[in-house]
């Protein structure tokens, strides 16, 4: 399989105002209050109303998430691995958070210079003027940004170098990218896993209180996991339609029925033990 035609490499960048800020003279003197002695804490004073930040962080911690579950694992930090079958969904969701982001942003810039005027009364004698960017300073400390990239193959490599240098370049070129797909094949088998496994454990309790999304989180990754199937593993594919046999009972019958939970629990250890089976 030539990975290259079948997926690309992306690169999730954000970057953001925390509005807070490390005061030494302010953990000094929390430290002598308190007789501590090392690197007991440090004190962070909180420059503006975090309400707006708050929004900010949850778009950015959802849009993570959602690059995360969306890409399979690639060798650098940050960056992932994008099947192609996936791109249209992937690019249309972070497009329209990108959007959410910058609208945020936007409602956290206007309001920020009335914060700012009212941040003396906030902090009294921990006020400093110089610890306030200006609103273009501020505006450039949040970016979104998405980089994607194709993934090198080893007819890629021409460097005008020895042909034996050259076959040997390329070998390593071919085994890594051979064990980039194992890893990120091996990721999908085991995302089945940790989901499979916690229904069969927390059905297998009686009386273990759950979240619906016990039962959502495996009707996600039906409809997710073949995308990211890379090398349209038949195996997995076949997993995936019999483990939607999980999904016919609603979290709610659940909670009510020990006979039914009793039923899909005994079903989720017998899909994890096949699942298990994947990852020897």
């Amino acid at each position: 399989m030539n990975l290259s035609d079948k997926a690309m490499l992306v690169r999730l960048s954000i970057s953001q105002w925390s509005g807070r800020k490390y005061d030494p003279q302010a953990s000094e003197s929390v430290k002598s209050q308190f007789h501590t002695k090392g690197d007991a804490g440090n004190f962070n004073k909180i420059l503006v109303p975090l309400e707006d930040l708050k929004v900010i962080q949850k778009i950015v911690n959802f849009v993570r998430t959602f690059h995360n579950a969306n890409t399979l694992p690639w060798e650098w930090d940050g960056v992932g691995m994008l099947p192609s079958a996936n791109f249209i969904e992937y690019s249309s969701k972070v497009r329209q958070v990108r959007g959410d982001f910058e609208n945020a942003v936007l409602n956290f810039l206007v309001k920020y210079l009335e914060m700012k005027k009212n941040a003396p009364k906030l902090l009294n004698g921990l006020y400093k003027e110089s610890d306030y960017p200006s609103v273009d300073e501020l505006r450039r400390k949040f970016s979104f940004d998405v980089d994607i990239s194709p993934i090198m193959n080893a007819d890629d490599f021409r460097v005008k170098i020895g042909e034996e240098e050259v076959a040997d370049i390329k070998a390593s070129i071919e085994e890594r990218l051979g064990k980039a797909t194992e890893y990120a094949m091996r990721s999908l088998w085991e995302r089945l896993s940790e989901a499979v496994g916690r229904m069969a454990e927390t059905l297998g309790e009686q009386k273990a209180v759950f979240r619906d999304s016990l039962v959502e989180n495996i009707e996600d990754l039906i409809v997710l996991l073949p995308r990211l199937n890379l090398t349209n593993d038949t195996s997995l594919n076949a997993m995936l339609a019999s483990m939607k046999s999980l999904t016919v009972v609603s979290p709610e019958s659940l909670r009510k029925s020990g006979v039914l939970r009793k039923q899909q629990a005994e079903k989720a250890r017998v899909f994890l033990k096949q699942i298990e089976s994947h990852l020897k």
